[in-house]
């Protein structure tokens, strides 16, 4: 039976080995230093970390053990020698352990490059979801506006005149209303596109920016969520509880419709 954990992994700093230790035993050896908020759980005796490839499951073998002291802060650290993957990522986690029991694993961090565009995450040491994200997903690509970047067949790319259109929305209504799970904002606006409209192709980035262009939030929607008309002048998109995605950032509702030459949103 697996322990109840709150471990959380908070962050991670890399430098060569060398900084630690006077004969690496690789040239491509390297030390992490890796922290963590610790269990709550008193019989806890040790914690494990584990350290993957990217693309790849955890190994059996944690990379570290130990039951470090917290520090002022109520962290935990520790030194843990690893390779660096050839990938040019490494993804961390941490385990609380107490007997024979393990707990599951601490939400992962990398280290390095992680690859753009592809999902590279573990539920547990086995279980893990790797693949291209959906076509349309934000990424962080090379360019000014962060609205044009946007992964296409597993490549984080720009797009622009008939590959993709960007346009501020003029505002018609802005509403806040107050629920039992936060604060519900809904907007509506329209905007002018002289480039083809269609985020069922190409997938859709919202964001909420301040006049002085600080963006404030970001939703990102991949192109196969959305429903489209036959007419090519509407598209929807409804966010459905059981397969939430993390790029759609609270998002429930977005729709387009094109009328007399403008799109409402």
């Amino acid at each position: 039976m697996s322990l109840p954990t709150s471990i959380r992994v908070v962050s991670i700093a890399v430098a060569s080995l060398l900084a630690f230790v006077s004969f690496p035993s690789s040239a491509d050896a390297a030390t992490a230093r890796v922290r963590w908020l610790p269990s709550p759980d008193p019989t806890v005796t040790r914690y494990d970390v584990y350290v993957r490839d990217a693309g790849a499951a955890h190994l059996n073998d944690a990379a570290w053990s130990g039951d470090p002291t917290p520090a002022d802060d109520g962290a935990m650290s520790a030194l843990v020698s690893f390779t660096p993957s050839a990938s040019g990522a490494n993804y961390f986690a941490v385990v609380a352990v107490r007997a024979a029991d393990e707990s599951t694993l601490s939400a992962e961090l990398p280290t390095g490059m992680p690859i753009a565009c592809h999902a590279d995450h573990c539920e547990t040491k086995t279980s893990c979801d790797f693949g291209e994200l959906l076509d349309g997903t934000s990424c962080d690509g090379a360019t000014d506006d962060p609205c044009l970047a946007a992964c296409r067949a597993g490549e984080c790319g720009t797009s622009s005149g008939s590959d993709g259109a960007s346009a501020e929305v003029e505002l018609d209504r802005l509403r806040f209303r107050s629920r039992d799970a936060g604060v519900a904002l809904s907007i509506k606006g329209r905007f002018a596109s002289a480039d083809p409209v269609d985020p069922a192709s190409t997938g859709a980035v919202v964001e909420i920016r301040t006049p002085d262009g600080v963006t404030l939030h970001t939703a990102s929607v991949g192109g196969p969520a959305f429903k489209s008309a036959a007419s090519g002048r509407r598209f929807h998109f409804a966010a459905a509880g059981a397969d939430a995605d993390p790029g759609w950032h609270g998002l429930q509702r977005l729709d387009f419709r094109q009328r007399a030459g403008r799109w409402i949103v």
